[in-house]
């Protein structure tokens, strides 16, 4: 679901489920919620997909790093593919708030290269997933509306 919001930055609408909210830009089409607990948000060869908490910590590793780079569903394509490259990936700790950003490659069956901006961030033992991709040539793109779609991201619990 997406509503115009008198807080969205200019060009962005707001995003929300039932537990979380961000922004997305106003062109991209948004899905309802798929059987894997996922929000997909669509333009083009452009997909932000949000996971709101569908995973519990305790079940995989506390370690949200760890979780990206072994666990994740939504990075099990990067981790199936044939030619698949990653960087920046770190953790973030701000208080008590852990989480994990990187940056991932890789190729397609069809031979595209895709990029790949991913943020996991640890709320009350679940893991909240912010996956942004699109064409490798197109990086900037797909950081912007990542790292905008990041910043607004509010988790909401209870």
């Amino acid at each position: 679901m997406t509503t115009p919001a008198a807080s969205s930055a200019s060009g962005y609408v707001r995003a929300q489920g039932p537990n979380f909210s961000t922004e997305v830009p106003t062109s991209w089409q948004p899905h309802d919620k798929n059987v894997s607990g996922q929000y997909r948000y669509t333009h083009g060869s452009y997909t932000l997909t949000v996971v709101p908490g569908r995973d519990v910590a305790a079940a995989t590793t506390m370690s949200p790093v760890a979780y990206q780079r072994d666990d994740e569903p939504e990075l099990q394509i990067f981790r199936d593919a044939n030619w698949a490259t990653s960087s920046g990936i770190r953790a973030i700790k701000v208080g008590e708030q852990a989480s994990a950003v990187g940056e991932f490659t890789w190729s397609t069956q069809e031979g595209k290269s895709v990029y790949a901006k991913n943020t996991v961030v640890l709320v009350e033992g679940r893991y909240h997933v912010l996956l942004t991709t699109g064409p490798e040539e197109e990086r900037a793109t797909v950081a912007r509306v990542h790292d905008h779609a990041v910043d607004a991201y509010r988790s909401k619990t209870g």
